[in-house]
């Protein structure tokens, strides 16, 4: 999806995605191997390109959503994806 349209709403949780993401890159280190392969079943996987690397975290989605790094971003995360499809259905109804 690409968002082109100016939203204080958007841009506040874009912020708090980036703050959530921030703690992620700090509490991590860069991929140094590999990427892996994407998350299969019920396991979730988070990616943050930074230019000093990548940083990844990964497990059973529960696990995840419960960590102190990788919850608040996937919160961050789901609230913005949900805004912006809300935005995206209000200024689209058909689909179009």
């Amino acid at each position: 999806m690409v968002w082109e349209t100016p939203d204080m709403a958007v841009g506040q949780l874009v912020r708090v995605l980036l703050e959530e993401a921030a703690v992620v890159v700090v509490m991590g280190g860069p991929l140094v191997r590999p990427r892996p392969a994407p998350p299969l079943g019920d396991h979730t996987m988070v990616s943050v390109l930074t230019r000093g690397g990548v940083y990844i975290g990964s497990g059973d989605s529960g696990s995840m959503a419960a960590d102190a790094r990788g919850g608040p971003m996937i919160q961050a995360a789901s609230e913005l994806l949900k805004l912006l499809v809300q935005r995206s259905n209000q200024a689209n109804p058909g689909g179009r």
